[in-house]
């Protein structure tokens, strides 16, 4: 029987839970709108961007029946808290040089320390579910040649049948409403987990790198609206990955999907994450970085380019154990044991 303390947490937890419920919803379909317009987004709601929020959210994680709603909560808010602090915010406004990366980390690392008792990367890396560190490098890889090139034009009615497709072979039948923009890279926002969520695509799909990252974001959608797990980013980029390795192999998708340099495009795309992540690791490192200018991704993206290594070897498995997509195969299911076994990991 829960003893009197774990009750009062709860109880809290629920709390919690019912405000920003609706919150949420609305905010997500506010910010996914106004990314694909290109205009200002809205701030986070505010109980999502409290300490008092977090810190329930870790006395929650004593109690095992409480563990995975406690994960899932710091999930949402840790990065959150961290990013709204005042010396964050000033020095994340501050022009994108080495030195100011080195100030932004060490803000970072401030507010991270005293709320999480650990560093910031280290706090980002285990919500993501990232728990050991890739191999260090600073070898940049070539581009591929013709990737980001005009090969053809995708017909207007390719998204809805590969999204048709995809729900079709895990027998569900989630909303997605997809908004097209040209001014914003693909992104993928659930709205409710399990349910409904926005996809933002380009509005002219015409080259090998446009067609992988709609597909990659399709694959997003297809993890949370078929689930209602709030997934480690590791597990959720697995997903993603898996669905985009589509265009790899003809004939799998309906459309003309599939690119030769696909498989060439996602080594690149390890390679630069493992740069990247040598990086983010080492900031405060005198050694110069191998770029003129921090990344955008370094600068507004902290940890995820270890989720991103993390994912391809995690779907490198999936996919030679359980092969490509296929009717009746709900990657969802298999993923969420591995995200299970993670949040149930000593964390903070």
């Amino acid at each position: 029987m829960a003893d009197s303390q774990e009750l009062d947490i709860e109880l809290v937890l629920d709390r919690i839970a019912g405000q920003l419920g609706d919150e949420l919803r609305m905010h997500v379909r506010a910010f996914a709108r106004a990314y694909a317009a290109g205009t200002p987004l809205p701030p986070a709601p505010d109980l999502a961007g409290r300490a008092s929020t977090a810190a329930v959210a870790r006395r929650a994680l004593a109690f095992p029946t409480l563990r995975l709603r406690a994960v899932a909560l710091l999930r949402l808010v840790a990065p959150i808290v961290i990013e709204r602090d005042a010396g964050v915010a000033a020095a994340r406004a501050a022009e994108p040089t080495w030195a100011g990366l080195r100030a932004l980390s060490a803000a970072r690392d401030a507010v991270a320390r005293a709320r999480f008792k650990r560093p910031a990367i280290e706090v980002l890396h285990l919500l993501a579910g990232v728990r050991a560190a890739s191999e260090p490098t600073l070898d940049i890889p070539a581009p591929i040649a013709g990737w980001t090139e005009t090969d053809h034009v995708l017909d207007d009615r390719a998204i809805d049948d590969a999204w048709s497709y995809l729900a079709e072979l895990s027998s569900a039948s989630p909303a997605l409403e997809i908004l097209r923009s040209d001014l914003v890279r693909p992104r993928f926002f659930v709205e409710q987990h399990g349910s409904s969520g926005i996809a933002v695509v380009p509005k002219t799909i015409d080259t090998p790198a446009k067609r992988f990252a709609v597909l990659h974001e399709l694959g997003h959608a297809l993890m949370n609206l078929t689930s209602s797990y709030a997934w480690p980013r590791a597990i959720d980029e697995a997903g993603a990955s898996y669905v985009a390795r589509l265009m790899e192999v003809p004939e799998l998708i309906p459309g003309r999907w599939f690119s030769p340099l696909a498989a060439a495009a996602r080594a690149r795309r390890l390679q630069l994450a493992r740069v990247l992540d040598t990086v983010e690791r080492t900031i405060q490192d005198p050694q110069d970085p191998p770029f003129p200018r921090p990344p955008w991704a370094l600068w507004h993206d902290p940890g995820a380019q270890a989720a991103y290594i993390e994912a391809e070897s995690i779907c490198d498995e999936i996919w030679t154990t359980l092969g490509p997509p296929r009717a009746g195969l709900r990657i969802a299911d298999d993923l969420a044991v591995r995200a299970v076994g993670l949040d149930n990991d000593e964390m903070f």
